[in-house]
C-alpha cells in the first residue's frame, strides 16, 4: 500500500470540467515525502460503481472521491487532512 499517497478518484463525464478540476489539484501543496495521484473513471454505469473502479484501482492509503465539477480551492488540503488521519487514526470521512 502507498503509505504516503493521495489518490483522488474522478467520475468524469464532462472533459473541461474535469481538466479545470485538474488546475487546482496540481495547485495543491504537497507535504515532503507524499505523492499524489489522479484516477479518472470515464462511462460508469453509476457513480458508486466509478468510485468503487478507482478505490480497487489504486494502492494508495489516502482517497479522495471527487465529482468533475468540484475544486478544491484550500491550497493546504492534504496537509489538513494528514493532521487529522495523525490525531484520529480512526477517523474516516
Amino acid at each position: 500500500m502507498g503509505k504516503k499517497r493521495f489518490c483522488f478518484i474522478y467520475c468524469v463525464d464532462n472533459q473541461s470540467q474535469f481538466e479545470e478540476s485538474l488546475k487546482h489539484l496540481n495547485r495543491l501543496n504537497v507535504p515532503e515525502g507524499y505523492a499524489v495521484e489522479h484516477f479518472a473513471v470515464k462511462n460508469a454505469k453509476s457513480i458508486t460503481s466509478g468510485y468503487n473502479h478507482g478505490m480497487k484501482s489504486s494502492s494508495a492509503k489516502y482517497k479522495v472521491y471527487l465529482h468533475q465539477d468540484v475544486d478544491i480551492l484550500n491550497q493546504n488540503f492534504i496537509a489538513d487532512c494528514l493532521e487529522l488521519f495523525i490525531r484520529y487514526p480512526r477517523l474516516g470521512m
